[in-house]
């Protein structure tokens, strides 16, 4: 089985992390929103990137996680744009993970405590501390969808997980790359990696 790429050491962030707080909660769970986005455009199943830009907009651009394993999309982004992404997210729904929104809470933080490795890298230098950066979404809710097991939507929705917000890049050519495990390192029961090549375009 492949193993979360090993990020090289370095003694500094290449990039700013933004500021956390009630922002960073509410894009959490405007990227758990995208289950409501069709499976043949949903960019967290594209293995490509060529879904990257549906439903993009604003001054902050969403690059998806996946389900697991190995994927690799090259995306184009527009100058100016803060990329905020996932290095690896629980979204818990009514009624699949629970009836309530303690069972849901529980049911997210059950699977987001059991990350047993996080490593992240723009440019091939790591960026650093990245379990300060966890964040539990406000509740939400989502429509008919044919992503989940509820095609109808789901009145109760919370996302946890690590999430990062990043500066703009330069109008270059990039390389973001996140991975994560969950359960025992040497034997895990879910992991995943990321990487997108990125072109930033503009004035």
């Amino acid at each position: 089985m492949a193993r979360a790429f090993r990020a090289p050491l370095r003694d500094a962030d290449p990039r700013l992390l933004l500021s956390a707080g009630r922002e960073l909660q509410a894009f959490a769970l405007g990227q758990g929103k995208l289950i409501e986005t069709p499976y043949d455009v949903n960019p967290v199943v594209d293995q490509t990137g060529e879904h990257a830009a549906e439903g993009q907009s604003g001054k902050v651009w969403f690059l998806a996680g996946n389900f697991g394993g190995e994927t690799v999309r090259t995306v184009t982004v527009p100058t100016g744009k803060a990329l905020y992404f996932p290095i690896t997210t629980y979204g818990a729904w009514e009624p699949t993970d629970g009836n309530t929104e303690e069972e849901l809470l529980a049911t997210a933080k059950f699977y987001t405590d059991a990350v047993t490795e996080l490593e992240c890298t723009v440019d091939g230098v790591a960026l650093r501390d990245l379990y300060t950066y966890r964040v539990m979404s406000p509740f939400g809710a989502f429509g008919p969808n044919d992503m989940t097991d509820v095609p109808n939507g789901s009145d109760l929705l919370v996302a946890d997980g690590y999430w990062l917000l990043l500066a703009p890049l330069s109008a270059s050519q990039h390389v973001i790359e996140f991975s994560a495990v969950l359960g025992p390192p040497d034997d895990p029961w879910f992991w995943l990696h990321v990487k997108y090549n990125v072109t930033v375009e503009g004035n």
